[in-house]
């Protein structure tokens, strides 16, 4: 009997607004629960000098640094919907839900881009929503290519 792929991947249809929500809950829950391990290694000498807790204490840094800023999203492309696939499995490693979470963020930016590029550059009522939505397309992929240089090491690494 043939085996079932491990690595089950869905398409998901959202709006830039609840992407962009779903993609930082996701960064938020990784952060905490990195910063929670950081925390118990932290109690223990010998685990506390690992380059495995420099790395997750790095990666814990990183995500603090934007994951409570998520960002407001203007009316104009809130609604607009965006689509990206997800990995779902039963038990998804942190670097699975980070590229979940990434994924998300980044269908975000483009349905963004998309709705951006549908505009009349020349329309003046239109120039202020156009420029905030610039401003979040940029913020998000700032945010995905930060949360892409994060670390997750092995039990061992």
């Amino acid at each position: 009997m043939p085996r079932k792929p491990s690595i089950k991947r869905m398409p998901v249809q959202s709006d830039v607004e609840d992407a962009i929500a779903s993609g930082f809950e996701t960064l938020r829950d990784l952060r905490d629960e990195i910063r929670d391990a950081v925390e118990a290694m932290s109690e223990s000498p010998g685990l506390a000098a690992t380059g495995r807790y420099q790395t997750l204490s790095d990666t814990a840094d990183s995500l603090d640094n934007f994951v409570d800023d998520e960002p407001s999203v203007p009316e104009c492309v809130g609604g607009e919907r965006c689509e990206y696939t997800e990995n779902r499995e039963k038990k998804l490693t942190r670097s699975g839900r980070l590229n979940n979470a990434t994924a998300a963020l980044t269908a975000a930016a483009d349905a963004i881009r998309s709705w951006i590029d549908d505009q009349d550059a020349d329309d003046e009522d239109a120039a202020s929503d156009i420029a905030d939505a610039e401003q979040l397309a940029d913020e998000l992929e700032g945010y995905v290519s930060e949360a892409e240089g994060c670390e997750f090491p092995g039990m061992y690494g």
